[in-house]
């Protein structure tokens, strides 16, 4: 897979995950999935358009990231998708928002 974006963002937020699921949902515009890895443990994935993947993991002492990628061949503005994204984290009360490099 072909990435053409690729950025993250490291926050703190009050909420456990499964709280922010329900914000994130009921804010829309993007519709939010539970999802489980060995890896990443718990995490929310959203696929709000062909192409884009977002992510957010939980760490511990309440920090989480966000990961966002856009696949080449997407149509997705990666401003747009930012412009979304900032909007959302607000919407979580998140603090201390930082960009941070990408991660796999």
């Amino acid at each position: 897979m072909d990435l053409i974006a690729y950025w993250a963002y490291e926050f703190v937020c009050d909420e456990p995950i499964e709280d922010m699921l329900v914000r994130l949902n009921s804010a829309g515009p993007w519709r939010w999935s539970p999802r489980d890895s060995h890896w990443y443990g718990d995490y929310l994935n959203a696929r709000p358009v062909e192409g884009v993947r977002v992510r957010i993991h939980q760490w511990p002492e309440s920090k989480y990231t966000a990961l966002l990628q856009i696949e080449s061949g997407s149509t997705a503005e990666q401003s747009a998708i930012d412009r979304i994204m900032q909007d959302l984290l607000g919407r979580l009360k998140a603090r201390q928002v930082v960009e941070t490099e990408p991660y796999d």
